[in-house]
């Protein structure tokens, strides 16, 4: 039981640790995106999703008391999507979210 337990504790270190090497670095346009769109009292409740889509990366900002998920989404360099219907469609079924964190630093 014992193995069982140390192999258990190891494998989720392992894991953990690989996690973080895979964390995103946030490009400087994200930090002065955010600071416009989100006030200090608002930052407890707001998130950046990093997302992979066609070998791309895309970045969703988003506060939680906004009604739209969506509508705060950029490209690697910083501009705002905007896809028809169906492109999007495809983003939300084919996507994978590669990072997540809050959207203020601390």
């Amino acid at each position: 039981m014992k193995k069982i337990i140390s192999a258990f504790i190891l494998t989720m270190l392992f894991a953990t640790s690989c996690q973080k090497d895979q964390e995103t670095a946030r490009p400087d346009w994200l930090n002065a995106k955010i600071d416009e769109l989100i006030s200090d009292d608002q930052c407890s409740i707001s998130t950046v999703t990093v997302y992979d889509f066609e070998g791309e990366e895309y970045y969703n900002i988003y506060c939680g008391v906004w009604s739209c998920m969506f509508c705060q989404l950029y490209d690697a360099e910083g501009k705002a999507v905007n896809w028809d219907s169906e492109a999007f469609q495809k983003f939300h079924e084919t996507s994978k979210v590669i990072d997540e964190f809050p959207a203020c630093e601390e």
